[in-house]
C-alpha cells in the first residue's frame, strides 16, 4: 500500500494523474466542442440540405412552372384549336352559301336574260313577217294592177277594132250597094252617085287609117304588157288573169305545189303559186284564174276536191 502510494506521489505518476485530471477537465469541454461542432457541421449539413431542398424546390417549381406553362398553353391551344375548329366551319359554311347564293344568282339573271331574248326575237320575227306581208302586198298590188289595167286597155282597143271593122264592113256593103245603084241610074244622077262614092270611098280610107293608128297603139301597149309581165314573173309570179279566180289550199311543200302547178297547167288551166308567210311560216298559196264565169268556176271547184282533194276552194274577182 505504501508502494501504491510511493508510486503516486512519484513525478512521473503526478504528471501522469496531472495529464489525467487535465484530460478530465477538458473532456466535457471537448467534448462539448465537440457537440458543438458535430452540432454546427449537422446544421450547416441541415442548412445545406434545406439550401439544397430549397434549390430542388425551386427547381420544381420552375420545372413545374414549365410543365404548368407547358399544361396550360396546351389546355390554351386546345381551347384555341376548339374554338377555332368550329370557326374554321363556320367559315366553310358561309363560303358554300354564299358560293350557292351566287349560282341561283348568276342562274336566274341568265334565265331573265334568255327570256328577254327569246321575246325579243318573238318580236323581231314577227316585225319580219309583217314586213314580208307588205312587201309581199306591195309587189302583188302595183305589177299586177298595172297588168289588170293594161289588160282592160288590151280589151277595150280590141273592142273598138271589132266595131270599126264593123263599121268597115258596113260602109263597104253601102259602098257595094251604091255601086249597084249607080249601075242602074240614069246620066243626070251618075254625077251624085259618083259623089257619093267619092265620100264612102273617103270614110274607108279613114276608118283604115285610125285602125292603123289603134294597131299602132295596140302594139306599143301589148310590148308594155310584156315588159310587165316578165318585171311581174321575176318579182311577183305570173300575171292573174282576168276573169274570175278561185282559190285554193296555201302547201307548205313547195315541191307538191309545183308538182299541183304542173298537173293544172298540163289541163289548160293557168294555175298561179303566191309565196307568202304567215305566223312565221313560209307557205304557198295556189289559184286558178281565168274562169269566164262563176258556173265554171263552180265546177272546178267540185273538180279540184275530188281530183286533188282541195276543199274550201274560193271564188274571188281577179
Amino acid at each position: 500500500m505504501n508502494t501504491s502510494l510511493e508510486n503516486s506521489n512519484s513525478p512521473a505518476n503526478r504528471n501522469l494523474n496531472s495529464i489525467l485530471s487535465q484530460i478530465q477537465d477538458e473532456g466535457p469541454a471537448c467534448t462539448y466542442s465537440d457537440a458543438g461542432m458535430q452540432a454546427g457541421r449537422h446544421s450547416t449539413h441541415e442548412n445545406g440540405g434545406r439550401q439544397a431542398e430549397y434549390e430542388q424546390v425551386q427547381a420544381r417549381g420552375a420545372a413545374g412552372d414549365d410543365t404548368l406553362s407547358l399544361s396550360s398553353g396546351a389546355t390554351r391551344n386546345d381551347a384555341a384549336a376548339a374554338v377555332q375548329m368550329p370557326v374554321s366551319e363556320n367559315k366553310i359554311n358561309y363560303g358554300i352559301w354564299f358560293q350557292l347564293l351566287l349560282l341561283l344568282g348568276t342562274v336566274a339573271l341568265l334565265a331573265l336574260t334568255l327570256f328577254r331574248l327569246d321575246e325579243q326575237a318573238e318580236k323581231f320575227e314577227d316585225r319580219l313577217s309583217a314586213y314580208d306581208e307588205r312587201i309581199d302586198s306591195q309587189i302583188h298590188a302595183s305589177p299586177v294592177s298595172d297588168t289588170e289595167d293594161l289588160s282592160y286597155e288590151i280589151s277595150r282597143m280590141g273592142e273598138q277594132i271589132q266595131s270599126l271593122h264593123k263599121e268597115m264592113q258596113a260602109v263597104r256593103a253601102d259602098v257595094s250597094s251604091l255601086d249597084e245603084k249607080y249601075g242602074e241610074m240614069a246620066g243626070s244622077r251618075a254625077s251624085a252617085g259618083n259623089t257619093d262614092a267619092v265620100t264612102g270611098a273617103e270614110e274607108i280610107a279613114s276608118l283604115n287609117a285610125e285602125i292603123s293608128s289603134l294597131k299602132g297603139e295596140l302594139t306599143a301597149i301589148k310590148s308594155s304588157l310584156g315588159k310587165a309581165e316578165k318585171n311581174t314573173a321575176s318579182v311577183a309570179g305570173p300575171v292573174i288573169p282576168a276573169g274570175l279566180t278561185v282559190s285554193l289550199v296555201s302547201l307548205k311543200n313547195k315541191h307538191k305545189a309545183d308538182s299541183i302547178v304542173k298537173q293544172l297547167s298540163s289541163e289548160g288551166l293557168a294555175p298561179i303559186m303566191q309565196p307568202a308567210i304567215v305566223n312565221g311560216e313560209r307557205v304557198y298559196r295556189l289559184s286558178v284564174g281565168g274562169f269566164a264565169s262563176k258556173k265554171e268556176a263552180e265546177l272546178f271547184i267540185i273538180k279540184a276536191n275530188e281530183k286533188y282533194g282541195m276543199k274550201g276552194s274560193k271564188i274571188r274577182e281577179s
